[in-house]
């Protein structure tokens, strides 16, 4: 039996599925609005350690930039471009600034490495690529994103929300 052979909290971690299906899904939801009272991480546990299990973002506080962070889809494939007309801006940028290093966030795939070396082209063929994996689908993709990136760093923070 494989709980047997663990003999430390590292093994365990290692050994979780990380496509295990929930089988004790509720059929009901608890679901709350995140506002300026509950709009901290302290509040947020206490919510969800009440049984939260959606939340709702309250859009009539704040500005648009204040809400244009990033939302998390767990174990949801992303079909979206690697790289933004800001990210190509920014890569060029470090072209000119003769940068030694990018560490290009939420890599999901080899193609979007494949992108990036791409867009830094002969002039950026010195600058080295180290891929963030921070969600499910990057470490599902793991090993052909290894094949084609100079290094990797695994993002624990992103990921820990994709896979608790």
């Amino acid at each position: 039996m494989l709980e047997d052979s663990i003999k430390n909290n590292l093994e365990w971690t290692s050994s979780l599925d990380i496509d295990y299906q929930a089988t004790n899904v509720r059929k009901t939801s608890i679901i709350c609005t995140i506002g300026p009272k509950t709009n901290s991480v302290e509040m947020i546990s206490k919510l969800r350690d009440a049984g939260m299990n959606i939340v709702r973002m309250n859009f009539s506080h704040g500005s648009y930039e204040y809400h244009q962070s990033g939302v998390n889809l767990p174990k949801t494939e992303v079909d979206l471009p690697a790289l933004s007309e800001k990210d190509k801006n920014d890569l060029k940028f470090g072209i000119k600034n003769n940068v030694d290093i990018i560490f290009a966030s939420f890599i999901r795939r080899a193609d979007d490495v494949r992108e990036i070396r791409k867009v830094l082209g002969e002039e950026g063929k010195h600058i080295r690529i180290i891929s963030k994996i921070e969600n499910h689908q990057g470490v599902m993709n793991f090993d052909e994103i290894l094949e084609v990136t100079d290094g990797v760093m695994v993002a624990r923070g992103d990921l820990g929300i994709e896979i608790p």
